[in-house]
């Protein structure tokens, strides 16, 4: 099955930031999919789709929400966010 741009994009993403990612305290199932991914910047929460974890951005510790923060940002620079992130603190 071939990926289109927009899967390679995110995959490239996901691969070329993995270690900030693991380190995030975030559930994989929260960047399993651009979608979803989306769907909790957007929110700060997986607001419409499954979620197992009812996990939220303020779940997370603050070496984790730093590290969070800047992952938003490498995602945004990468040009593949389209919407404004509820998901980050106006104080960040």
């Amino acid at each position: 099955m071939k990926l289109s741009k927009k899967e390679i994009r995110w995959k490239g993403f996901i691969d070329a930031n993995q270690k900030i990612i693991d380190k995030t305290g975030l559930p994989s199932d929260y960047y399993a999919t651009k979608v979803i991914w989306d769907d909790f910047l957007m929110h700060g929460y997986i607001d419409h789709h499954e979620d197992n974890y009812h996990f939220t951005v303020n779940d997370l510790k603050k070496e984790e929400y730093f590290l969070f923060v800047k992952l938003v940002e490498i995602y945004i620079e990468a040009g593949l966010c389209d919407f404004t992130v509820m998901a980050i603190k106006k104080e960040s």
